[in-house]
């Protein structure tokens, strides 16, 4: 008797040992570590906080409208393009510079906007954008953008 519930024991230890080693993944196996910025990226949403993290204001942009998509797009040279349209597809603003990026940090240089607020990058696949803006009253932004190809 005490051979058979040794057996159990055993076996049952093994199942708790390969069920533990085998159901464990990695916290990052949804990121893609070695994602490219270069690319158009179509924005989804914004979203506003205040300086208590409370979010008060959001939209949902017209971006899979392809007749007047609102997108950003990053080059391999080092210049971008932004273009804001409006929901009536009129013209919001648009501009172009250059960027760099270090992984966690867009930075923009461009005419016009002599103190660009650099986006922190807080989520890059090879689908899916999302960065954050610290504003100078410690308003934060966030804006969700999808890879289009």
């Amino acid at each position: 008797m005490k051979t058979y519930q040794k057996k159990i024991l055993v076996f049952l230890s093994l199942i708790i040992v390969f069920t533990v080693l085998f159901s464990c993944s990695k916290d990052d196996d949804n990121k893609n570590v070695n994602v490219s910025l270069v690319g158009k990226w179509y924005l989804i949403k914004g979203e506003y906080y205040d300086s208590n993290g409370e979010r008060f204001s959001s939209f949902d942009a017209p971006a899979l409208n392809l007749s007047c998509p609102s997108y950003k797009e990053y080059k391999s040279d080092g210049t971008f393009f932004h273009i804001l349209m409006s929901l009536d597809c009129s013209l919001n603003f648009s501009y172009n510079g250059t960027y760099s990026f270090d992984e966690t940090y867009i930075t923009y240089k461009f005419d016009g906007y002599p103190d660009s607020r650099p986006e922190k990058v807080t989520l890059l696949t090879s689908t899916d954008l999302e960065v954050e803006i610290l504003q100078y009253d410690n308003r934060t932004q966030k804006y969700y953008y999808k890879r289009m190809k």
